[in-house]
């Protein structure tokens, strides 16, 4: 297990889905439960990061509630980090269940003289995906006091390491579905296909 914190953010209003994402159902297991399995196999520590105290009935877990009210996934990767005990922190999000240990592996290794590790796949970086350490914070509130809610509006302000899966990609380690956003009825179908 890493000396880190696994956050897990779960306050959207997934009003493109039409219902809360963190409890749909997959292979008999909700979204939050698939996730945090994961994450607690992985990591020291488990911090789900909700916008309303008590929404999910998590007692295996630590809980976090936004500090920064309204200021989306930022603002949950704010309360999560605050509340974290270690000084770096994985943060992903509950519409992102399909992602593979094998990334965070990679991620882990990258983790040296930077304040931020984010994967790129396919071209797309994945700030939703990656890891930050307790440095990163200062600017986080500067961005969040200036009502700057982009997750990646901190990025300038620390030494962010962008890190390339194409390789691992291209060999079949690892699946693009861990990188796969469940947002609406239409891409759970599409992920119902594969």
């Amino acid at each position: 297990m890493y000396p880190t914190t696994g956050i897990l953010l779960a306050g959207g209003k997934s009003s493109r889905m039409g219902r809360d994402k963190a409890l749909i159902r997959w292979d008999n297991q909700t979204f939050l439960q698939r996730s945090i399995g994961k994450l607690q196999e992985l990591f020291e520590e488990v911090i789900l990061v909700t916008n309303e105290a008590g929404r999910y009935r998590t007692d295996q877990i630590r809980e976090a509630t936004d500090i920064y009210r309204g200021h989306g996934p930022l603002g949950g990767i704010h309360a999560g980090m605050t509340a974290s005990k270690f000084d770096w922190a994985f943060v992903t999000a509950c519409d992102m269940p399909f992602w593979e240990a094998s990334v965070v592996h990679e991620l882990m290794k990258a983790c040296s003289d930077y304040d931020a590790i984010v994967p790129v796949a396919e071209n797309k970086a994945e700030p939703l995906f990656s890891l930050y350490r307790r440095s990163c914070l200062p600017a986080i509130e500067s961005c969040l006091n200036r009502n700057i809610l982009k997750v990646t509006g901190f990025y300038p302000l620390v030494r962010v390491h962008y890190l390339d899966m194409t390789p691992i990609l291209n060999k079949g380690c690892i699946s693009s579905r861990s990188f796969s956003n469940i947002n609406t009825p239409d891409d759970l179908s599409e992920m119902a296909k594969d």
